[in-house]
């Protein structure tokens, strides 16, 4: 991903944007197709439940959540962080009213092409750690330690 910031920058979106549009296509064949123009070959997602590889395994995964959660699909709730041949975003799948059945975070890793090497999904926010200063208890002890 060498080159200008602002043309990895705008590959990017319109790499991630492909993905999303390939979780919102009811087709599998089509979700497939879309797959294909935005991850590699080899690609591997994962998230706390699954593991897949391929467009065709992704494609298959994206079948099953889409049966679990009929009308939700997916939303980016945020900019693209992008450094190196990484990217992370946070995510929603929300249905036609706009409620909220799951949200999550994206890690992706690049290619060179650029293509999605990986996908690495969490689900939920990051979970914050409550700081008590003067606490015995080695998990909250602070940042000082």
């Amino acid at each position: 991903m060498d080159g200008e910031p602002t043309a990895k920058s705008d590959a990017v979106v319109r790499i991630v944007d492909g993905l999303l549009a390939a979780w919102r296509e009811p087709d599998q064949d089509e979700r497939t197709r879309r797959l294909e123009g935005c991850v590699a070959g080899t690609v591997v997602f994962t998230n706390p439940a699954t593991r897949v590889e391929g467009p065709a395994g992704i494609s298959a995964h994206i079948a099953q959540v889409r049966d679990r959660l009929p009308g939700y699909l997916p939303v980016r709730t945020s900019g693209i962080d992008i450094h190196h041949d990484h990217a992370r975003f946070e995510w929603s799948l929300r249905d036609s009213a706009g409620n909220v059945g799951l949200r999550g975070f994206d890690i992706l890793k690049f290619d060179s092409a650029p293509a999605i090497l990986a996908v690495t999904s969490f689900f939920g926010p990051i979970p914050r750690i409550t700081y008590t200063y003067g606490s015995t208890n080695g998990s909250n002890e602070g940042p000082s330690g």
